[in-house]
This record gives C-alpha cells, structure tokens and sequence, in this order.
C-alpha cells in the first residue's frame, strides 16, 4: 500500500503540474479569505446563501433544507457572519463525514472483521472526490444518512409459536 501511495501521490503531482487551470468560479469569493473560499464552490454558495437568507429564488428549492438549518445554527454558534457560516458548513460536514465513516467501519466490520473495516474506510477516504465530504457540499451528510439507514437492526426474538406478537410486550395481539 505505502508504493501504491507514493504512485498515486506522484500522479496527482503530475496532473496539478501539467493539465490546464479550469476557470474560477465567478460567484464562489464570499468569504473574507482564500482559504475558507477553497471549500466554497458552486452549489456551497447556494447553501451558504439558504442559511443565511432562506429560501428566497426558485432555484433554492431544489436544495433540502437540512443541510442549510444545520449551517445556520452552527454558523450562529461562530457568531453569524458569512465566515461563521462557512466555517460551521466546514465544521458540520466533516462532522457528518466522521459520523458516517464510523458507520461504514461498524458495517463493514459486522461483515468482514476489521481489515474490511478498515480497508472500507481507506478506500472511501482515497476515493478521489473524497474532498466533497468536507467541502460545503451535504455530500457527508447523505453519507451519514445512507449509512446509518444500512446498519442492520439488532436481530429480534421471534413470538412464541401459535401467537401473534402485540406492538408491546405483554400487550394483547
């Protein structure tokens, strides 16, 4: 894996050194640095907006709201500037990365021990759009709800044989 590492380190290197600069986009400067501007990008700018001001234009709607309310309150935890909100919709979606990747390791570790586990975490951390995960995308935070969703539920006791079983134990059927 350590050669497999530098290979993929040294591709990447190639790739940022020699393949032509895609336009900036025009609308995504919003907050007051660069490096917070890095993780705001296309749709980011749109969340960022929702949280900030609410659904305001037809195009909002084509984004669900949970993402934004959770940028909100995060970004009046920060104090409520556009930098707060960006570095709350930073903070939420790696928050939702974290959880959602803890998801995947206990998924995979029921299936498979824990070099599945493991190895299930690398693999989706090494995936080369990895970066949506802490960007102001809801990418983690669908990740988390997928996976949460696909934990199995505990196994259950089956109902006495001969008798149906109530909504609550003891409860008639």
């Amino acid at each position: 894996t350590a050669v497999l590492l530098k290979i993929a380190s040294l591709v990447a290197a190639l790739a940022l050194a020699t393949l032509p600069v895609v336009d900036r986009c025009p609308t995504c400067e919003i907050a007051s640095t660069p490096w917070l501007n890095a993780f705001v990008r296309w749709d980011g700018t749109a969340y960022i907006a929702i949280a900030r001001d609410g659904y305001r234009t037809a195009d909002d709607f084509s984004f669900f709201p949970l993402y934004p309310l959770l940028i909100r309150v995060a970004g009046a935890l920060l104090g409520g500037s556009v930098d707060a909100l960006v570095i709350g919709a930073i903070l939420v979606a790696n928050a939702c990365a974290i959880a959602g990747l803890w998801y995947v390791a206990r998924i995979s570790h029921g299936l498979g021990g824990d070099r599945l586990s493991s190895g299930s975490v690398l693999a989706l951390l090494a995936f080369p759009t990895s970066f949506f995960l802490s960007a102001v995308y809801s990418e983690s935070l669908l990740l988390l709800g997928l996976a949460a969703c696909a934990l199995p539920a505990p196994a259950r006791p089956e109902a006495p044989r001969g008798r149906r079983a109530g909504p609550v134990r003891g409860w008639p059927a």
